[in-house]
């Protein structure tokens, strides 16, 4: 009998190795715990997942975010999947991040976790916009509208034009100027 050596092909994941690899993703940690740098790779991260959700490639929607695909792929881990050789986004996601609402004469900041609610603050914030710019839109249809937070805490969206044009000329007059995500 000769000793052979065993072969090294398909060398195994250590499952130190592999839980690392799973802290590593930002995805599932909680927005407040997230540091300005991670807060910025998640929010890249999610403009790319909202890019695929338009049908792009996972390497267009990572340029286009301003990030690479690796990094994409791992932030977005469970949110994506591989099909036919090209990736793919769920749905929906339960990713938290931080928006900017309109409510009762000011700005405010609320962490939401899902991608339902996110786009129906995008598509408000679209609505205020088009209603500050050109006039002619009715806020109406947010009048009732309820958010819900990470802590079951219902926010309703501003809809009075004036207030609205009150925030928005105090956001010009400060040196920072907020978008929709904190």
């Amino acid at each position: 009998m000769t000793d052979k050596k065993p072969k090294r092909g398909g060398r195994k994941t250590s499952s130190k190795r592999k839980h690392l690899a799973r802290e590593k993703s930002i995805s599932r940690k909680p927005w407040l715990s997230l540091n300005p740098t991670e807060k910025a790779t998640r929010i890249r991260s999610l403009e790319a997942l909202r890019i695929m959700r338009e049908g792009k490639s996972l390497a267009y929607a990572a340029r286009y975010a301003g990030s690479d695909p690796r990094t994409i792929k791992a932030n977005l881990k469970g949110f994506i999947f591989k099909r036919h050789g090209r990736y793919k986004p769920r749905k929906q996601d339960s990713i938290q991040r931080g928006l900017n609402i309109m409510e009762k004469g000011s700005t405010k900041t609320v962490i939401l976790n899902s991608s339902a609610k996110s786009s129906l603050v995008g598509s408000y914030y679209n609505d205020v916009k088009r209603a500050l710019t050109f006039g002619n839109i009715d806020l109406e249809k947010w009048e009732h509208v309820r958010i819900t937070d990470i802590d079951n805490v219902d926010h309703f969206l501003e809809t009075d034009i004036e207030m609205l044009k009150e925030i928005k000329l105090r956001q010009e007059d400060s040196d920072f100027n907020e978008g929709i995500y904190a």
